[in-house]
């Protein structure tokens, strides 16, 4: 079951930016990973001539290791460590509904 948020999403909550900010940093990794897993294999399986791997590999981390920066050491989310556990007072009618529906009579 996917974590919920207890409150409204939205892109201006710095705690929200933060969580979507090292999400897309994961997922980011996750290609990469297989991606440069694959190139690699395929190129040491078949010994192929690819001029462009190492550079590629390279390049790649260079770029998620600048977005590593960006997101744990740069990235200004003020006010992200408030109280998060009081939930919005606007309440999120789709998910009321979906739990309202798994309770039994």
């Amino acid at each position: 079951m996917p974590p919920q948020w207890p409150r409204e999403p939205d892109r201006r909550d710095p705690a929200f930016r933060r969580l979507g900010d090292r999400i897309n940093f994961a997922f980011n990794i996750a290609i990469f990973a297989t991606s440069t897993t694959a190139i690699w294999f395929w190129l040491l399986l078949k010994s192929l001539d690819w001029p462009w791997a190492k550079p590629l590999t390279l390049g790649w981390l260079g770029v998620i290791a600048l977005q590593g920066l960006y997101v744990f050491i740069i990235a200004d989310y003020s006010g992200a460590d408030q109280d998060l556990s009081q939930p919005s007072a606007e309440p999120n009618t789709a998910t009321d509904a979906a739990s309202d529906s798994d309770l039994p009579e």
